[in-house]
């Protein structure tokens, strides 16, 4: 009623309500880098939100400038609750924001010792959601990701090598820069980044792979298709790909360097920023990249060519020890052997056991059997000097 005699209803109060409280909205716009839009409001400054610059503020009607306070009564009373659920289940969010500079894993991980110390009921289950629940969702697809890349990966070298072993091996230098990623990060001091450092390490392990495919397929060219044994083709293999692998591997890892440091190069307006905001994105992936490259890089032209050649080696071994076995075991058992009939004099050839009487053709075979008549062999003649050797005549 007041406010008829003044000749303003509820739209001409509320921006003036929503000076002090949530805000007038003004517009609405759209970001060059974002896909939704963004409301444009105006507020009084965070100091004058109070009851007192409300009731001060005067609005505008027919008869001049009245106080808002006249057209307004303030009441205190509950305020309606609404029930949230989350997966059909009663759900209570408490949200809390963090200080500038403050690592949001920290905070959860203090919250999760407090919470270890609370006793809880059996019906309350604790959830950590926000960029808690981002970086547990981030991290299933990484996981996924490099999961199929793998096996991707996997399956392409199996058709190639025809070895599982050979696959192992060169899968063995994704492990390797698994190793230099965790060995760069705490030389650094450099936290993980689901997003950045994990997609960093899916692109790792297409390019290390890389390298062991060029040592392996070598080995193969040289072992499979010209017969060179397994150690003289390796050391061949390691002195011919041993250079294009470190000059490829390095300047893989130089080209990423600027972006670890945070150097952007502008060509188009020709500058040279350091530590821009746009740069500061791609640090742990080109982090990742770079310390991953060059650990794996030292690592797999020092184990990829062991570990191929590692079989053959051990193969080796294995048959020489068995041989001294063997040798060994023989020398053991010659006092219990039974000993062979010694060759009649002479005897210069093969024996062979030929039964007598059993035809004609036994006196042209020397026997060791001492019951076989000697002079039934060659014969020796002396003629002019010269010795002849011959058969004597068969007897009919």
């Amino acid at each position: 009623m007041e406010a008829a005699k003044y000749g303003i209803g509820v739209r001409e109060l509320s921006p003036y309500v929503q000076l002090v409280t949530s805000g007038v909205k003004l517009g609405s716009y759209r970001p060059e880098d974002g896909n939704d839009e963004l409301d444009i409001k105006v507020r009084l400054p965070e100091d004058e939100r109070t009851f007192n610059a409300l009731d001060s503020l005067r609005i505008i009607t027919s008869q001049g400038l009245i106080p808002v306070s006249n057209f307004i009564n303030r009441k205190a009373v509950p305020k309606v609750a609404n029930i949230a659920r989350r997966n059909g289940v009663y759900a209570m969010t408490v949200a809390a924001n963090l200080e500038p500079g403050t690592a949001s894993d920290e905070k959860i991980k203090q919250l999760k010792a407090w919470q270890d110390t609370q006793t809880w009921p059996d019906s309350v289950k604790i959830v950590y959601g926000g960029a808690a629940e981002q970086v547990d969702d981030t991290n299933a697809f990484i996981v996924q990701a490099f999961g199929a890349a793998m096996f991707l990966i996997f399956f392409v070298l199996l058709l190639e090598y025809n070895s599982f072993y050979q696959v192992l091996v060169t899968l063995s230098t994704v492990i390797m820069s698994l190793a230099g990623v965790l060995l760069g990060m705490l030389v650094t001091g450099m936290s993980f980044s689901a997003i950045m450092t994990g997609l960093g390490i899916v692109a790792l392990a297409g390019i290390v792979v890389k390298n062991g495919i060029v040592l392996i397929d070598t080995y193969n060219h040289y072992n499979r298709d010209e017969g060179v044994e397994p150690i003289k083709a390796m050391l061949i293999t390691t002195s011919q790909r041993v250079r294009p692998v470190l000059l490829t591997a390095t300047v893989t890892a130089l080209g990423v360097i600027p972006m670890a440091m945070n150097v952007e190069f502008d060509f188009i307006r020709r500058e040279i920023v350091v530590g821009g905001i746009a740069g500061s994105w791609f640090i742990h992936l080109s982090a990742a990249l770079v310390s991953g490259l060059f650990v794996s890089t030292a690592l797999t032209l020092i184990m990829v060519p062991v570990m191929v050649v590692a079989p053959t080696v051990l193969w080796g071994q294995i048959k020489w020890v068995g041989a001294r076995f063997a040798g060994l075991g023989l020398l053991i058992a010659s006092p219990f052997r039974r000993r062979e009939t010694a060759a009649p004099a002479g005897f210069d050839g093969m024996a062979l056991e030929v039964p007598t009487g059993t035809d004609s053709s036994q006196r042209y075979i020397v026997s060791k059997d001492v019951s076989v008549p000697k002079d039934v062999g060659l014969v020796e003649n002396e003629k002019n000097g010269v010795t002849v050797v011959s058969r004597p005549e068969a007897a009919e």
